[in-house]
């Protein structure tokens, strides 16, 4: 037996609409308000560039999501990429474009080869480097409003080889495992190095310290982390497994060979992107 169509009047479906709660509305307009993002046309036309930092931010004061590139020059280092020139990219969703700076920073900053995403606080995009000039970790902040750049040092005692940051409260944290030992700080004055307090230290399992990354913190003050392979782990504040969810085998089998995976925090928002005309 063949399958009929069936069409609904308009009013019926308005009557429908209606009585539907507003999440699930929302949910319905996800199906076609996606876009296709142009490739961004430095380092698409320039093979010496490599995209070394990225974030996604949103600007209050226009109501603009904005997707931030960060390039550097990839013939200074065979391992490292080390600029002094640093060049964003900016594509504002409102206006469908992309925005060009080029930053000097008058410091010489190495970046791993792997592109690092930011943390958006505080109407900047955050990332750790290395200055050379300094010989110690830093944190670089884009402001994407005025186009400048800062830098951040980390606490005093900060040493490993696995740190990475992330917002606690509120405030900007920064972690590190260093052999077997789990170091959370806190900053508790923006920019202000001399608030930076040591918050959090314990021990993990050794065969976990290798892979082990931080993602968040509970409501509950349960830690979140990341596996090598893509997998959760809870810990309680005194450094307990408390659960360990490997990567999904369903995943796996969609890779032709096994790649980590990485996780990142969002908001839940009723609103929608900005609508785009063009023209």
């Amino acid at each position: 037996m063949s399958k009929k169509s069936v069409h609904l009047p308009q009013d019926l479906i308005i009557e429908i609409l209606l009585r539907l709660a507003v999440k699930a509305l929302l949910r319905c307009k996800c199906v076609c308000v996606h876009k296709t993002i142009p490739a961004s046309p430095i380092v698409f036309n320039n093979s010496n560039l490599d995209i070394s930092l990225y974030g996604f931010a949103y600007d209050h004061s226009t109501d603009d999501y904005l997707i931030i590139l960060a390039s550097t020059d990839r013939r200074s280092c065979d391992y490292y990429l080390v600029s002094t020139i640093i060049y964003f990219e900016i594509f504002s969703l409102r206006a469908n474009k992309w925005k060009l700076t080029e930053i000097d920073f008058q410091v010489i900053l190495y970046f791993e080869c792997d592109a690092e995403v930011g943390l958006l606080w505080n109407d900047s995009i955050h990332w750790t480097a290395y200055n050379d000039h300094t010989n110690r970790d830093v944190i670089i902040a884009f402001d994407f409003k005025e186009s400048r750049m800062s830098e951040i040092a980390l606490p005093y005692g900060f040493h490993g080889n696995d740190y990475n940051l992330l917002v606690l409260d509120g405030l900007i944290s920064a972690w590190v495992v260093e052999m077997h030992m789990v170091k959370i700080w806190v900053m508790k004055k923006y920019a202000v190095h001399s608030s930076w307090t040591k918050i959090l230290e314990f021990s993990v399992d050794h065969a976990l310290h290798r892979s082990l990354s931080m993602v968040c913190f509970t409501n509950c003050g349960d830690i979140i982390g990341r596996d090598e392979e893509g997998g959760l782990m809870k810990f309680n504040d005194k450094g307990q497994l408390l659960e360990h969810h490997s990567r999904p085998k369903s995943i796996d089998s969609t890779y032709r060979f096994q790649m980590p995976l990485y996780t990142e925090l969002y908001t839940e928002s009723l609103l929608s992107l900005p609508y785009i005309v063009l023209l």
